[in-house]
């Protein structure tokens, strides 16, 4: 119910407060009882008001809870996409007072299908193929495992993009999918999640209508065919034969001979919001990939390298890649232009295209990089295009920190007298809180409330948000700060029973957050207004002692020094911190040259101390400075020292 409405409107429709799982802290233990909820608010008289029967709005809902988004018309789709909502065939395009089922790809996206239940054809510039296939009706359980029966056949056309059929028939026993056209095969048109605003259609539609209207709910003796792009496959789906419980289909096709040049997008918070096909080096990276292969470097030289594979059978040649950063944001931002690249990709081949990137050194800023592949036409034939539309965008959030701590920790429960005193000298701090502003977006005209849904991974820390959600005017965005620690070192860690330092050093703590808008009108006729995904960001939380790097003896052909932890003062030394160093040794030129920067490594001794000789000293330029950067390992939080050699007596 918005603020906005009039007092006579103010009925609520049954909804999913958010879309999937929420976390909420529902005890005193902050490890064992964080739990994951999913609540529904579902008005008991909802038929005095609403006018229908609540089973099939509550199934709508339950759907939104497994994470299912709203498959409804919305305005800003084109008359093309809303003559093709699947309406009385998806649960989550309609729920009125017909029980229908979910499509085949809802199932699919809820893990409620095997994938040996689904006959799978890639076609991406494949040769073709002549099959009959035997469809278990949706309404059905699952078929014998090991049999000849599917519950669907899936056209994979591109990455993110298939075809689904399936065949759909009301059982006997059952009240669902009650239509008066009973016993169809449907083919429905897919798109995987991952899209950016605008908004140009949902998950799941209806296919186009083909040339002689069988089209999309075909009986025995109707096919579906397409024979044009964008798809440019010779495809056809036949009913040869059905009976209650199964349908026969006959699938043919052939390929034109297509280029197909695309990259795959991020899968939300189970990527960590980054595309697999994106990643970003530098010097950091190659001397520890362990720890830091695709994160920038802030204040350094990155290469932002995008993998873009050619799913055709024919070369794509001279195909552009384009390269932009933005805000660190659950929606969007304004893109800033890294740069371009233009290459040939074989048949089927991975070619890999760069950008250069050199993100300032500034305190709370993070980024995400984009990368779109123009839209693919043949240089020497322009009617030779790309098969594959859907996969030419491809987006990665990047933001790492670490929650550094000091000395290991001592429960006062397992220590007293003198012991106690002693423990509480070297006790440690809590872990440092970290984080960043994460930019919140309506990208509705009119003005809504919009949420952040935060999830995390690790039981080992806590996160904080500075607000859950907040009412923006149409197009506007907000900053909203979110911070991360680590629980050791704390009263809580301290109560802890199942506390292990082995496990918070070793696995970090992986913040989601969801942007969530609420449509600020009714879609479909109906009044549900679950947030639909406006985008979302990933966050990597390490944790680690507190270090801190020491220069012993610095001069123009060495710098020799140690590594230890923030608290060794308040004890003995403790030795054995492990890692490696990266130094950077920048020489000046005796005029106004640019100067030359020369990358070092080294790994620790054991008792952390270090020893770099210079053996690449450039002629004619003389030592500047050098900065010391230790790289961090298990239980030890990373460091880094700078220092000019002007102050070195």
């Amino acid at each position: 119910m918005s603020p906005d409405s009039p007092s006579g409107d103010r009925f609520v429709w049954p909804h999913c407060l958010g879309l999937g799982k929420q976390s909420f802290l529902c005890g005193p233990d902050i490890r064992s009882d964080k739990k994951n909820i999913a609540p529904i608010l579902v008005p008991l008289d909802f038929f005095e008001h609403g006018g229908r029967h609540l089973h099939s709005t509550l199934s709508h809902e339950l759907g939104h809870t497994l994470g299912l988004p709203d498959m409804y018309a919305f305005p800003s789709y084109s008359t093309d996409v809303r003559g093709r909502i699947t309406s009385g065939r998806e649960m989550m395009a309609g729920s009125t007072n017909m029980l229908q089922h979910y499509s085949i790809a809802s199932k699919m996206n809820m893990g409620w299908i095997q994938p040996t239940h689904v006959k799978l054809f890639d076609i991406r510039g494949t040769g073709g193929y002549n099959q009959n296939v035997t469809l278990r009706a949706s309404e059905l359980d699952d078929p014998a495992p090991g049999g000849s029966e599917f519950k669907a056949i899936e056209f994979r056309l591109g990455d993110g993009w298939n075809y689904y059929v399936e065949y759909r028939a009301r059982q006997a026993s059952q009240t669902t999918d009650a239509f008066a056209d009973n016993g169809r095969v449907m083919v429905t048109d897919v798109i995987s999640e991952g899209s950016t605003f605008p908004i140009s259609r949902p998950l799941v539609l209806f296919v186009h209508d083909d040339v002689d209207g069988d089209g999309r709910l075909i009986d025995v003796g109707q096919d579906f065919e397409e024979r044009q792009p964008p798809t440019a496959l010779d495809l056809a789906v036949t009913v040869v034969s059905k009976t209650s419980t199964r349908a026969v289909v006959h699938v043919s096709y052939g390929s034109n001979g297509r280029p197909d040049p695309g990259i795959r997008k991020w899968n939300g918070a189970a990527t960590h919001w980054q595309s697999p096909d994106i990643e970003v080096r530098n010097d950091r990276s190659r001397a520890d990939p362990g720890r830091f292969t695709n994160f920038p470097w802030l204040g350094h030289e990155n290469t932002v390298v995008a993998k873009i594979k050619n799913g055709g059978d024919l070369a794509a040649r001279g195909v552009v890649a384009d390269f932009f950063v933005t805000e660190y944001s659950a929606g969007d931002g304004p893109w800033v232009p890294l740069g371009s690249a233009t290459r040939d990709i074989p048949g089927g081949a991975t070619v890999e295209f760069s950008a250069s990137w050199f993100p300032p050194n500034v305190n709370g800023r993070h980024y995400c990089i984009i990368v779109q592949i123009r839209h693919y036409k043949d240089p020497a034939n322009p009617a030779i295009e790309e098969t594959n539309i859907f996969n030419n965008e491809a987006r990665s959030n990047y933001v790492r920190f670490i929650s550094s701590s000091g000395t290991a920790f001592s429960p006062p429960s397992l220590v007293a007298g003198a012991a106690a005193a002693a423990a509480a000298a070297v006790a440690p701090t809590a872990s440092t809180r970290v984080g960043t502003a994460v930019q919140i977006a309506n990208p509705f005209p009119a003005a809504t409330t919009v949420y952040a849904n935060v999830s995390q991974t690790h039981a080992s820390h806590r996160v904080f948000t500075e607000a859950t959600w907040v009412r923006l005017a149409g197009g506007a965005r907000m900053p909203i700060r979110v911070w991360d620690e680590a629980i050791y070192g704390t009263a809580e860690w301290g109560r802890s029973p199942n506390r292990s330092e082995k496990d918070l050093w070793a696995e970090p703590n992986h913040v989601s957050l969801v942007g969530l808008a609420v449509p600020p009108f009714k879609a479909g006729g109906q009044d549900c207004k679950t947030p639909v995904v406006t985008g979302g960001v990933g966050m990597r939380v390490d944790a680690g002692r507190g270090t801190a790097v020491e220069i012993a003896s610095l001069t123009d052909k060495l710098v020799e020094g140690r590594v230890v932890y923030i608290d060794d003062g308040a004890r003995p030394p403790v030795t054995g911190v492990r890692g490696k160093v990266l130094v950077e040794v920048f020489f000046k030129d005796a005029g106004t040259g640019p100067g030359k920067t020369i990358v070092l490594t080294t790994n620790l001794g054991e008792d952390g101390r270090f020893l770099l000789r210079f053996d690449r000293f450039p002629t004619g330029k003389k030592l500047e400075s050098v900065t010391v950067y230790y790289l961090g390992a298990l239980g030890a939080a990373a460091s880094e020292l700078h220092k000019v050699v002007s102050i070195i007596a």
